[in-house]
């Protein structure tokens, strides 16, 4: 998929966004879980780890980008919306609560960016913990 087939989904499919990911978020749980249950032996497994993860890693974060831009952008939006129709109207606008509902309509983009962000996050803090993992385990193979 490219990028203009990824703004389509942005803005008109965010479950599609989802279900377009859900193998990539399936391949970081099933790397969770080898992490958490210790299943990570040697210097190539964790190299190996590394890579795949590099590769998620690559593959969501612009996805997280273009996810917090289009709400950015909706949120902007229907913000000035609200407000031109206010004004139109000759209604006294008044910020807050026009912030409470443009917020609102940009909350479905919101849960998907922070879906996207809450992936992103725990791809770096697993390459992270396999890099210090595949230190520790070149360490102990200099020292014995």
């Amino acid at each position: 998929m490219n990028i203009k087939e990824i703004e389509k989904l942005l803005k008109n499919d965010l479950e599609g966004l989802l279900v377009y990911c859900s193998e990539t978020f399936e391949a970081i749980n099933i790397i969770s879980s080898k992490l958490k249950n210790r299943e990570i032996s040697n210097p190539h497994q964790c190299e190996e780890v590394i890579q795949e993860l590099n590769g998620l890693f690559g593959f969501l974060n612009p996805i997280k980008y273009m996810a917090s831009y289009q709400k950015t952008y909706i949120q902007e939006t229907s913000y000035m919306n609200i407000r031109s129709e206010m004004e139109k109207e000759g209604k006294k606008f008044v910020s807050a609560p026009t912030e409470r509902e443009s917020s609102l309509i940009a909350s479905d983009c919101r849960k998907v960016r922070n879906i996207l962000n809450a992936y992103v996050e725990v791809c770096k803090t697993q390459i992270q913990s396999c890099q210090s993992l595949l230190r520790s385990m070149n360490e102990e193979k200099t020292v014995n």
